[in-house]
């Protein structure tokens, strides 16, 4: 008789070293693992659960914060430490992501609001100018900007990380991100440095000054004023992707581009010539791809698109309400999407723009502020609410929702650059700084501990659809506010009562199944009580049947039910004009109304 032995090499069962586990050789023969989907399933559920005992979004506030509201936030596209923020006062104020200070202040930056702050990431030289700066003096660079550039290359060319600040005071300035040992410097009180040997005329249009015998003691490199002879102020400021030294402005009366090399704007291009209605520019957005275009938001309730190259309008649409702010996708830089005053957020295809390919919606009130992360797969809102949410970029639900309980109006949001973090300024004054996903540790990991988030992370993607899993998981069983809870009642942990709170200071507790009984049930009941429950579900839309279950013949109050009344009857009619128009007009002529399709008033161009 032969007998064969199974031989394995004693490497491939014994341990390498004494804290490892050893290893077990398993068959992958589904028909040997009869219970594996059962078993994975509760796995995934105790993925949720764990998700959630071990989320905590909230790291630090930063600092001592600001002395008003933040308005605005400029994160660094390339650096992951370094950021820049705006308050409502003027002040400007540099952060330490990595020490979770504060490492240089302005407190004077500009003589109001700041409206807008993007970061210079690469070090500017003067003497590395393009080619078309240098064909002709046509476009206004005067005198002035030429002694500037002269006074920089004999400096050595080199300015350093610096970034760009605007402000209700009709001015843009450019600052060093490293202050020198006094963080407050003193501006003059006209907000413009000028040299002593020349003071420029702010009647020709914008002015660029820098005193070269001040420059290494102040921290402000430059200062532009606002084109308009009549004055103004600016919105909101948009470094380009590609030429880091161009840069775009809205104001109330026009959208610049403008050139560091430059003290008048490269390109003007007027409301009134664009779309001939002469609104206010409240949001201006590059497009990380395309050099020449430009997506802003205006207080006519308009998002469009114009070409800075050839100054001409593209497309603009029209929305329900008012759009707040704008982001590029900057992975699909074809999308973009607008923080509206109706609570929602929209997604758009610049080339598509007569409806949204996405509405997101969550917030309670006006989304203020939007910000994407860098892989382009979601984005994160803040919103008048006083909340932040995360939504995928294909969501129309949030996919978590952030707040605490002295958290006002969130205003300004963004995410660092390795889309692990969430900075949101609000109008408490205060800087915070969140995690992206709430439950992620921001320690070192070792193997062992990322295999076992990358497991649950599979788990919770492939059963996330599973109702014992949705329920721990979606974001509408988040904590919040209270006046963001939509619903005025909370129903208990097992989902079978409710309590309700009212204006006649008395908390009420009801059933959930009106007809169910409270006390301990035995099995012929509980088989009795799912049979009716089954027959009830099968024969629901019978006429008979549902006369009796449907909720409108409950009984309530009387101007509940005359209100209910109303409404249905205002809905009939509407619905029955509508079929009768639908059904004398010509085919195509009338449609259904789409909900999609609604949140745009009309497009233009």
């Amino acid at each position: 008789m032969k007998i064969k032995a199974l031989s394995r090499p004693e490497a491939s069962i014994s341990r390498a070293n004494v804290g490892d586990h050893f290893l077990h050789h398993r068959s992958l023969n589904p028909v040997s693992h009869p219970f594996h989907k059962a078993r994975e399933y509760q796995r995934a559920i105790q993925a949720a659960k764990l998700d959630r005992i071990f989320a905590k979004p909230f790291i630090a506030g930063l600092g001592d914060g600001h002395s008003d509201g933040v308005t605005c936030i400029g994160m660094s596209r390339t650096s992951l430490v370094q950021f820049v923020s705006g308050s409502v006062d003027g002040c400007i104020k540099i952060w330490d992501l990595g020490r979770k200070k504060e490492v240089g202040c302005y407190e004077k930056a500009h003589a109001g609001v700041v409206n807008g702050v993007v970061m210079l990431d690469q070090s500017v030289r003067y003497d590395e100018r393009e080619d078309d700066d240098d064909d002709d003096d046509s476009d206004g660079e005067n005198d002035e900007t030429k002694e500037v550039v002269e006074r920089t290359r004999a400096a050595g060319g080199v300015y350093g990380k610096s970034f760009l600040s605007c402000g209700d005071d009709g001015m843009i300035r450019q600052w060093r991100l490293t202050p020198p040992s006094t963080l407050s410097p003193t501006i003059p009180t006209s907000t413009t440095l000028t040299s002593s040997s020349q003071t420029p005329n702010y009647n020709k249009g914008a002015s660029m000054t820098t005193d070269a015998s001040t420059q290494s003691e102040s921290s402000l490199l430059n200062t532009w004023r606002h084109p308009s002879k009549t004055g103004g102020s600016f919105k909101s400021l948009s470094l380009h992707y590609s030429n880091p030294t161009q840069f775009a402005s809205a104001s109330d009366s026009s959208v610049d581009v403008w050139s560091l090399y430059r003290s008048n704007p490269i390109s003007s291009h007027s409301t009134d010539t664009l779309w001939g209605n002469g609104d206010t520019v409240t949001h201006i957005r590059y497009n990380p791809v395309e050099r020449g275009l430009l997506a802003h938001c205006s207080m006519d309730r308009g998002v469009g698109l114009h070409d800075t190259r050839s100054a001409t309008p593209l497309r603009k649409t029209i929305l329900a309400m008012r759009a707040n702010c704008l982001e590029w996708n900057p992975m699909e830089p074809m999308n973009f999407v607008v923080g509206s005053e109706d609570y929602n957020a929209y997604s758009f295809d610049m080339r598509r723009l007569d409806k949204p390919t996405m509405i997101h919606k969550g917030h309670v009130g006006a989304v203020m502020s939007v910000g994407w992360s860098p892989t382009g797969r979601e984005f994160v809102t803040g919103g008048y609410d006083a909340t932040l949410r995360i939504f995928g970029y294909r969501s129309g639900h949030a996919r978590d929702l952030y707040y605490t309980k002295r958290m006002q109006r969130v205003f300004a949001v963004g995410i660092s650059a390795d889309s692990k973090y969430i900075v949101s300024g609000s109008d408490d004054t205060n800087i915070r700084l969140w995690r992206v996903n709430a439950s992620e540790n921001s320690g070192v990991k070792t193997p062992r501990e990322e295999n076992a988030l990358e497991y649950r992370a599979a788990l919770l993607k492939k059963h996330s659809h599973l109702p014992e899993v949705s329920k721990i998981t979606k974001s509408g069983k988040r904590r919040g506010p209270k006046f963001v809870k939509y619903s005025p009642w909370e129903s208990s942990a097992d989902s079978k009562y409710i309590v309700s709170g009212s204006d006649d200071t008395n908390i009420r507790l009801w059933r959930v199944n009106a007809s169910e009984n409270s006390g301990v049930k035995t099995p012929r009941e509980e088989n009795a009580l799912e049979y009716r429950a089954a027959l009830l579900k099968k024969h629901s839309h019978l006429p008979e049947v549902s006369k009796i279950t449907k909720s409108g013949k409950r009984r309530g109050p009387k101007f509940v039910k005359k209100q209910t009344r109303i409404a249905q009857i205002q809905k009939e009619s509407r619905g029955n004009k509508l079929e009768n128009r639908i059904k004398h007009s010509k085919p195509g002529v009338v449609k259904h109304p789409n909900e999609r399709e609604d949140a745009v008033a009309k497009e233009i161009g």
